[in-house]
């Protein structure tokens, strides 16, 4: 057989054999002399040339190999040791449909190795909160990793920059679901020992500070004055139950006020418009350049929805 300029993959195809050829730029001459023997014996044959191996990626290989190991142990996740352990002259050839999207045998194996790079936090780290804003510098080392195991056409590279930024958005979803707990203190967790997941500790406190500066906003919107003056006046140590009895006599004084004009509005009518209409009326009108329960420096086109 070949020497290790080369390396065959034999599948099936219509009763024929197919024969996948990857070869090291350039192919040595017995190469060329074996590929010759195979076309004339009637195989149908698929060439590709291999990019020249890049040193520079070695280093983050192996850091990338090394995290996913570790997610290994830890969440049970795909390592793809396999695919990470290829030899630099040996890539995985993908195919693409006529919309450009990945598909046949490795495919899932691509999937499941783009994994393995947005989960590492040396590569593509979670503190940018926002995939746009991901440094061009780590996208092209990221791709590198990429092209470094598989054989992809530079113009095939927006689809799976695509596909990373999924798996990297997957990836910071689930840590924020298995790791963070609105009811605790940013204080307490920032200082949570081990960092979940083997987060760096300035991403783990970026994330922690994000996601609890974005808690007051409910499904993207900014909170009613209703909704904030409930979360002034209750106590997250007892399970937001009201703080006092007079908070608790201005909640249902509120609730009474939103379901009197609740009836006297058409079918249609939004909620929050409710909220803003009942707290005004129990609490008269804003004073300009201040929000209630939100101290100074809080205004209100800063506060709520126009």
């Amino acid at each position: 057989m070949l020497e290790a300029a080369k390396r065959l993959l034999l599948t099936p195809s219509g009763g024929r054999f197919s024969v996948i050829i990857l070869l090291i730029k350039p192919p040595p001459e017995s190469a060329c002399s074996f590929i010759r023997s195979l076309a004339s014996s009637g195989l149908d044959l698929t060439f590709h040339d291999i990019p020249p191996s890049e040193p520079q990626l070695v280093q983050a290989e192996n850091e990338v190999m090394s995290s996913s190991q570790s997610q290994q142990r830890k969440r049970g996740k795909t390592i793809m040791r396999d695919i990470h352990a290829l030899h630099p002259d040996h890539v995985l050839v993908v195919e693409f449909n006529e919309r450009g999207q990945p598909y046949g045998d490795f495919q899932p194996t691509l999937a499941n190795f783009i994994g393995t790079i947005t989960r590492n936090g040396l590569v593509l780290p979670l503190h940018f909160l926002d995939w746009r804003k991901m440094s061009t510098n780590r996208l092209n080392d990221a791709w590198k990793l990429v092209t470094a195991r598989f054989y992809i056409p530079n113009h095939h590279r927006r689809v799976i920059m695509q596909m990373m930024g999924a798996a990297w958005r997957r990836w910071r979803t689930e840590v924020k679901a298995t790791s963070y707990n609105s009811n605790t203190p940013l204080e307490e967790l920032v200082a949570i020992q081990p960092i979940p997941h083997g987060l760096p500790p300035q991403t783990w406190e970026v994330l922690c500070n994000y996601w609890k500066s974005t808690e007051s906003q409910e499904n993207g919107r900014k909170p009613s004055g209703i909704e904030i003056q409930q979360l002034s006046q209750r106590s997250r140590k007892k399970g937001g139950a009201a703080i006092d009895d007079e908070s608790i006599r201005i909640e249902n004084l509120l609730k009474e006020t939103m379901d009197r004009l609740l009836q006297d509005k058409p079918e249609g009518t939004q909620s929050l418009e409710v909220h803003e209409e009942a707290f005004r009326e129990i609490f008269g009108p804003e004073h300009s350049s201040r929000v209630r329960c939100l101290g100074a420096g809080a205004l209100p086109s800063q506060v709520f929805p126009e």
